[in-house]
């Protein structure tokens, strides 16, 4: 597999789980801020799966990768799950999406390090999702 269809399949993975889990947690929280600041994350990463489902289409791949597999969705379903018996305050929800966003900023930052002859469109919506990553990550760390 060429450096630009793996990049592009980190980015496209890593943005997928997140809409997953932002989906899961945002009809659970309790506090309508926080909600919002879900929902604002949310539109960030959908974008992101659209481009580069738009930059895979681009470089003749007609399918993009097969989603999150379940093994990480349900790891992610059961750490949701377990946050809601202890608790579904904004602090417990954001401490998990604070966790899954530490891994994935880790995952993108070792796949952009990883895959420097990626095209340069792609390496973009890596750096992209990188400070998209950053940023939503200082939002959570104020429920925290």
């Amino acid at each position: 597999m060429n450096q630009t269809v793996q990049l592009l399949t980190e980015i496209y993975r890593s943005a997928e789980l997140t809409k997953h889990l932002l989906s899961k947690l945002t009809r659970r929280g309790s506090d309508s801020e926080f909600r919002r600041v879900m929902a604002d994350q949310y539109a960030e990463y959908h974008d992101i799966v659209l481009e580069s489902q738009r930059q895979f289409a681009g470089i003749g791949r007609t399918e993009v990768p097969k989603r999150c597999g379940s093994v990480e969705r349900a790891g992610t379903s059961w750490a949701i799950v377990l946050h809601e018996r202890v608790a579904r305050s904004t602090e417990h929800l954001a401490e998990l999406l604070t966790h899954e966003a530490i891994i994935r900023l880790i995952g993108i930052c070792r796949a952009i390090r990883e895959n420097t002859d990626a095209n340069d469109e792609a390496k973009e919506l890596a750096h992209r999702l990188r400070i998209t990553d950053e940023n939503n990550l200082r939002q959570l760390l104020r429920y925290v």
